[in-house]
């Protein structure tokens, strides 16, 4: 039950309303609130602010339609098909969409470098105009969208899935414990296969066990081919180590091959050639 709020501070009455607030979404719409190490440094107030936000949100969204983005937008008609505008106006026309959009708490990010102005004003003319997106306006409410969900380019994210989730974690001290890039069953470590996720794990683990640290990773050479389903990213790589006081470097040149799932289009990796280490 609400407390009624007698005898208690400003900053007492804040945090039994957030309770209660948490519990209502809680109860009502199945949301979940964890703990982290900044949950206590959150002032009261903005999390009083925050929780009334969402409470209205939920409500007004469950009385109001979804429409298109161009209708959210005020279906504006200054914005001329991209065929139809010039190389030497691309660039003013994408900033003065751009700009459109923030203006009405719309934002578009991308990640790849590979994707051109004129793609990115074709990508929103074309394709983001017609998604849908809740009618409900609130202080501060920003509805973003990132153009690589919808178009994936391969080519820019698998060198980074490749060296964020082997390379880099295979040469630190701490034991690795996870490879969410790789495919669960059937997978190469050089000439160990086939493994589970664990084995692939524990053969890492083992290499790393003889080593006390891992300094000064260099990576080059690195590039990447995609034919089909089927990825290959290749590099070079150099690394100091240090064990029970001696220093060595190892360094050689690595193969990592990636499949791609053909009903969600995520790239796992499936194997590993590495040189210059017996695993």
């Amino acid at each position: 039950m609400r407390q009624d709020g007698q005898g208690m501070s400003h900053q007492e009455k804040l945090r039994a309303d957030n309770d209660y607030m948490k519990m209502k979404l809680m109860l009502e719409r199945g949301a979940k609130f964890g703990t982290s190490d900044f949950a206590g440094e959150l002032p009261p107030e903005i999390e009083n602010r925050f929780l009334r936000n969402v409470i209205e949100f939920e409500s007004l969204n469950e009385k109001r339609a979804f429409v298109k983005v161009y209708e959210k937008l005020g279906c504006p008609r200054q914005f001329i098909p991209v065929d139809r505008v010039p190389d030497a106006e691309i660039d003013a026309a994408w900033k003065e969409l751009l700009g459109f959009l923030n203006q009405h708490q719309v934002t578009i990010g991308v990640c790849s470098p590979n994707v051109k102005t004129r793609e990115l004003y074709r990508f929103v003319t074309e394709e983001l105009f017609d998604q849908q997106i809740s009618s409900v306006d609130l202080p501060g409410l920003v509805h973003g969208f990132i153009y690589d969900e919808f178009h994936p380019d391969p080519s820019f994210d698998n060198p980074r899935s490749v060296i964020e989730g082997f390379l880099e974690p295979l040469f630190s001290e701490r034991q690795v414990e996870n490879i969410h890039f790789f495919r669960r069953f059937d997978l190469r470590l050089n000439e160990h296969y086939p493994l589970t996720q664990r084995q692939f794990m524990n053969l890492l683990n083992h290499f790393k066990k003889r080593y006390d640290q891992f300094a000064g990773l260099k990576l080059g050479d690195i590039g990447c081919t995609v034919h089909g389903a089927v990825s290959e990213v290749t590099g070079d790589y150099q690394v100091e180590c240090s064990s029970g006081g001696s220093q060595s470097i190892l360094e050689g040149s690595w193969t990592v091959t990636l499949a791609e799932h053909a009903a969600n289009g995520v790239w796992d990796i499936c194997s590993v050639q590495i040189g210059g280490i017996d695993f």
